[in-house]
């Protein structure tokens, strides 16, 4: 099938770029018609005019982050654009970056655009397979690096289409003789001297820029199979920066040109990443500050420098964070409550309790002296079991518990979207005293105590750690997107989040669940306008013949009341009581009108209630991880896998199984700090890693624990088989992609015998 533009329908076509056919896509030609910022060099012209003097790209010089300024930053892109178009590259030609994230990077994606070329940046962390493979499909013409061994990735590389190498960062450049090469500096020093003649054609090139045109690509993690090259246009990009900034600050009426914040922010995702690039656009779009860590161990160190007011991480951040505040309440494992205070005090209310009881049952059974005895009786009863109770309860009552407690609590009440229980809400606010203000001190203590703001993406955030983030007080919001869409498609507004989903489409958005696979299709602005890079077959395969983007996700849609019930059946039956009393009052019973009414206006509010609703997405695993069981049963495992990354002693798992076994299994990595501790209470040596997985006890133990953990899901979806790995998942390894996803092929592959072993 040929996804093609028809007819009329669009009145400015975009240069052609690869050999596949370019999707049509009407919202993006909607929203191009009405936006003042159709390419991203005027956005960040725009930018610029916002906050021409305020601190923009920061980075760290001795024990300080320094800061250059818009202005300054835009001479930066117009040197570095003159130069690019010094080379002769043509509008439409690929300009490659593959570095960390720095100054320097964004100040290439600008100049790429001013320059009216095309950005194709590979991941900083690539093997020299996938490397090579980017520079060459994409067909770069010029490359920014910035390290010596990145630099020697891109030369030991065949690549007939690279011409210029520029250097950025501490790289000696003296020993290297590659015509290619040239150092960011000189580079700079190059362009600044060709403005004056290059500048007529920057600003041709950047007049002549359309939202349709293409402005920057994206390669897919490549969980699967080789990396797809996903052409985006500026309009793609820009409509899903301006939607992001409306959801996330909870501003409908939002504008790429009116929005404006001094907010704070930490560059720590990949740049070559979507949502790193986006969340970079979001600042720039405001005329905020972005700072750019020299790693993600300074990240954490520097943390208290920066203050950060906004932050967009993957959900490994959160996810060490949760573990490091479950590990404080395992390391000082001591009761709550002191055992012996809190038999006394049981002890003395139930001498009490008792002694009145036992004065009621005498006067009820007989005269002064039994009342006497009774009373003696039951004091002495009540205080003792009081006592043994209250101090066995205390011992019980560890920090550990309460934090699990806690934890399991909030992720129940925030699922109630709205409508807890009573013994919920109850269970949140002692939650809240007695763990989450704690864990609220230790980040702000961390962070600088400025963050307004967190958003996640590149992977599911687990419920546990959700809660415990939003019943901390911070304002949380969790996204779903793709390479494809530029970014999230589907994201909560943190102002009113719904644990579970990942939000509601961003403005200009759809999306729908197919019937019978319930995968989610999406269209809108967004979606990629170009397809993948000379992939024809893939590019139809990913649109419905009706136009819509499939993206291999299975979800469904969660309906969660505007407003809550609990509160609405409450002043519905205060409302209701009261009316009904005063015309009870009228036939002489008003206590029955006021029961009646009562009734009857909490019906009426609980009902209004849960008959306005709104639409929330979740999304519960890929199509392709799908497998089946012999007995025709199909499993998902995403979902599985999260719920069992809800355990303490569970770090990451891969749940997996086939056609010819009859049971679920998962591949474990222990959380290694906490099996530890539990092992050293049984006396089991936890020196070698090894060694200590192969014990049968702690092998039991993550089996019985994977059980429980899925137990929620379908009889035949319940983990029963375990095998344990006694070390971490890397990049590195080609084992995770560069957002921290699993690479599932790769794994089932790699550890194929230690898998088999469990069955």
């Amino acid at each position: 099938m040929q996804i093609q533009r028809q007819p009329g329908q669009l009145a400015y076509a975009p240069k052609k770029i690869g050999t596949q056919d370019y999707p049509a896509n009407p919202a993006l030609d909607t929203w191009s018609a009405s936006t003042e910022v159709p390419s991203l060099a005027k956005f960040f012209r725009m930018s610029v005019a916002k906050n021409p003097e305020g601190p923009y790209l920061g980075a760290k010089v001795g024990d300080s982050y320094q800061y250059q300024s818009y202005r300054e930053v835009e001479s930066s892109v117009e040197k570095m654009a003159a130069g690019l178009i010094g080379l002769k590259l043509q509008p439409g030609d690929r300009v490659a970056t593959f570095a960390d994230n720095r100054p320097e990077w964004r100040v290439t994606d600008f100049a790429i655009a001013y320059a009216g070329l095309v950005h194709a940046p590979l991941y900083n962390q690539m093997s020299d397979r996938n490397a090579e493979y980017i520079l060459k499909d994409s067909g770069a013409q010029a490359v920014v690096v910035d390290s010596a061994a990145r630099l020697k990735q891109v030369l030991v590389s065949n690549l007939p289409d690279l011409k210029t190498i520029i250097v950025a960062g501490n790289v000696d450049l003296s020993k290297e003789s590659d015509p290619r090469l040239i150092s960011w500096n000189d580079f700079q020093a190059q362009g600044e001297s060709q403005l004056p003649q290059q500048k007529a054609e920057m600003e041709a090139r950047i007049a002549a820029t359309r939202p349709q045109d293409m402005g920057g690509m994206v390669y897919t993690s490549g969980s699967t199979g080789d990396p797809k090259g996903v052409l985006l246009s500026h309009g793609n990009w820009l409509s899903d920066v301006e939607g992001v900034l409306r959801m996330a600050n909870n501003d409908p009426t939002a504008t790429l040109t009116t929005v404006r914040r001094d907010d704070r922010y930490p560059s720590v995702l990949p740049q070559g990443h979507v949502m790193g690039r986006v969340a970079d656009y979001v600042i720039t779009a405001e005329g905020g500050s972005i700072a750019y860590p020299e790693s993600l161990m300074a990240f954490k160190k520097d943390m208290k420098i920066l203050k950060p007011t906004v932050m967009a991480v993957t959900p490994l951040f959160f996810q060490k964070i949760y573990e490091e505040a479950e590990k404080k309440s395992r390391k000082d494992d001591g009761p709550v409550i002191n055992p012996r205070l809190a038999g006394l005090g049981a002890g003395a209310a139930g001498a009490a309790l008792g002694g009145v009881s036992g004065v009621l049952a005498g006067t009820l059974f007989g005269g002064g002296l039994l009342q006497w005895g009774l009373a003696i009786a039951g004091a002495t009863l009540g205080g003792v079991l009081a006592d043994k109770a209250a101090t066995e309860a205390a011992e019980k009552l560890t920090k550990s518990a309460v934090f699990d407690w806690a934890v399991g609590n909030s992720r129940e009440y925030y699922e109630s979207h709205g409508n807890p229980s009573i013994g919920q809400r109850v269970g949140h606010f002692l939650g809240e005293k007695m763990v989450f203000s704690k864990v609220r001190q230790s980040v702000d203590q961390a962070t600088g105590g400025e963050i307004r703001l967190m958003m996640s993406g590149g992977a599911p955030l687990g419920g546990e750690v959700e809660g415990l983030f939003r019943s901390a007080g911070f304002q949380i919001a969790q996204g779903y997107g793709l390479s494809e869409t530029a970014g999230a498609s589907i994201m909560n507004n943190p102002a009113k989040a719904q644990l579970g989903t990942v939000g509601q489409t961003l403005p200009g958005v759809e999306a729908r669940l197919d019937s019978e696979t319930q995968e989610i299709q999406l269209r809108g602005p967004n979606i990629m306008s170009g397809g993948y890079l000379n992939k024809p077959e893939k590019t139809a395969e990913s649109f419905t013949a009706d136009g819509w983007y499939r993206t291999g996700d299975k979800g469904k849609i969660i309906s969660v009341p505007t407003r809550s019930p609990l509160t609405l059946g409450g002043l519905g039956a205060a409302a209701g009581a009261g009316l009904g009393a005063l015309a009870g009052a009228a036939m002489g019973h008003p206590a029955i009108g006021a029961a009646l009414a009562g009734v009857l206006g909490g019906a009426i509010g609980v009902g209004v209630a849960k008959s306005e609703t709104e639409d929330y997405y979740s999304i519960t695993g890929r199509i392709k991880s799908q497998f089946k069981l012999p007995g025709g049963e199909y499993v998902t495992p995403e979902p599985i896998e999260e719920n069992l990354k809800g355990s303490p002693f569970i770090a990451e798992a891969v749940v997996v199984g086939a056609k010819d076994r009859d049971i679920v299994g998962a591949l474990i990595i222990p959380k290694f700090d906490n099996l530890k501790g539990w092992a050293a209470s049984k006396g089991i040596p936890t020196d070698d890693l090894k060694l200590l997985i192969s014990n049968p006890e702690v092998k039991d133990l993550l089996r019985k624990e994977a059980l429980e953990r899925s137990s929620v899901h379908a009889k035949h979806e319940q983990v029963r088989a375990v095998a344990l790995l006694d070390h971490e998942f890397t990049v590195a390894a080609d084992e995770l992609t560069p957002s921290f996803k699993v690479k599932r092929p790769v794994v089932l592959e790699r550890y194929a015998e230690l898998i088999d072993s469990m069955f």
